[in-house]
This record gives C-alpha cells, structure tokens and sequence, in this order.
C-alpha cells in the first residue's frame, strides 16, 4: 500500500496525494460544495421570476424542459468543483495562483447570470455575461489541462452547456423584442444580437 501511495504521489498525471493528505476528503467536499450551495442560493433570487415573468416569454422549441437546467447546473458545479480541486492538489494556491483565480472568475461569471437575466430582467446584460463565461472557460480548460489532464477534460461537458446556454440567451432576446426599449434594440443590433 505504501509503494501505491509512492507511486501515485510522484505520478505527473495524479493529483500531489502529499499536498492533499491530511484534508483530502475535506479539502474535496469543500471544493464541490463552495459551487453548488452557491448556485443553489444564486438560483433561489429568481425563482419567483421562472414561475412567473420567464413563463411569459416567447421561447425556442428546443429548449430544453424546466425540470433538466437543476440536475443539469448541478452536475456542472460538481465536476468545477471536483477540478479545481484536482488543480489544487498539484502545491495548492501558491503554486497554481494563474488557473485557479481563472476559474475564480468564471465562477463570479457564472453566478452573476443567473440573478442578472430571471431577478433584473436585464436579459442583454446577461448575454454579455454568459459569453464572459464561455470565453473564461476557453482560459480555464487549457490552464487546467496543463495541471491535470483530467481536469481540464472534465470541464468540457461544461463548455458545450455553457456554449448552448449563450445561444439560447441570444434567441430568447430575438423572440421577445417587447421586453426591450427603442434604445435598447438599436443597442443590440449594433452589438450584433439580431432582435426580430
């Protein structure tokens, strides 16, 4: 058993078990519970807006049912939480200040949009939000990869939700011009969001 815990510490594609030791399971529960309380108590802001104005918007065909965005965000916030930790391991925040703040940043991204589009109405202002998501993602995967391969994989499933979320905050601003000022419609055909 010890020559595995030898092995597995000095392996480059293994989290440092040594740095990890004496809080391993602590430090990980922590880690994937910061994301998902978060966005849990993020979520909550609007949830008398999803029950109520987002019921009244026009939206897409293929988007999908209300009851998959919770198991859905959920899993999301687990694997972010379950990288960064993974990270982490590899000398902490010292060592990795650069994809740990990123994804701090994401995070702050992320759990801005959600009160942004259902609590504000403020559903352009959330656009440019989630397009801050996707492209700190961009940053995050490579500089997680580069630690840890698997970290950096296992934040992709992410990306293309993310990504899908972007596109659907873009056709829910075109299918609902009334929701929007003059002022704000020729915002947003400058900006390169087509409003119909």
């Amino acid at each position: 058993m010890e020559e595995v815990k030898e092995y597995l510490g000095v392996h480059p594609r293994m989290p440092n078990w040594e740095t990890a030791h004496m809080g391993t399971f602590q430090s990980l529960a922590i880690s994937i519970a910061v994301p998902v309380v978060a966005g849990f108590l993020v979520s909550m802001l609007g949830q008398k807006e999803i029950l109520t104005w987002y019921r009244t918007l026009n939206k897409p065909s293929w988007q999908p049912p209300a009851f998959l965005f919770g198991p859905v965000w959920t899993t999301i916030y687990t694997l972010c939480g379950l990288c960064s930790w993974l990270v982490w391991t590899h000398g902490g925040f010292e060592k990795q200040r650069a994809p740990l703040t990123l994804y701090g940043i994401n995070m702050l991204f992320n759990l801005a949009w959600n009160p942004t589009f259902f609590f504000f109405h403020a559903m352009q202002v959330a656009f440019w939000d989630a397009a801050g998501i996707v492209v700190t993602l961009a940053l995050v995967i490579p500089a997680f990869y580069q630690v840890e391969p698997l970290a950096g994989l296992l934040m992709l499933p992410y990306l293309a939700w993310a990504t899908f979320a972007l596109y659907l905050n873009s056709t829910l601003i075109n299918m609902n011009p009334q929701e929007f000022t003059p002022k704000e419609l020729k915002a947003s055909g400058e900006a390169g969001v087509k409003v119909e």
